[in-house]
């Protein structure tokens, strides 16, 4: 159930930056300097959007866990 809650936030509430950046970072174990290489980007924006995706995450995680 949780699994499938993860991918349903993931899908629906993340953009396509804060995928593609988490993708990269954990999935890849691509630092934040080479992401922001990858991407054109500086390292502030890399960290800051992850930061942004990960509260997000949480948030609706937290949300849906305890109304459940």
């Amino acid at each position: 159930m949780i699994l499938h809650l993860v991918r349903k936030v993931w899908d629906t509430e993340l953009t396509d930056c804060q995928r593609q950046y988490l993708l990269c970072y954990y999935q890849k174990a691509m630092t934040m300097r080479a992401i922001a290489a990858a991407f054109g980007v500086t390292v502030p924006t890399v960290s800051r959007t992850m930061k942004r995706a990960r509260t997000r995450l949480r948030r609706v995680l937290d949300y849906y866990t305890e109304s459940a």
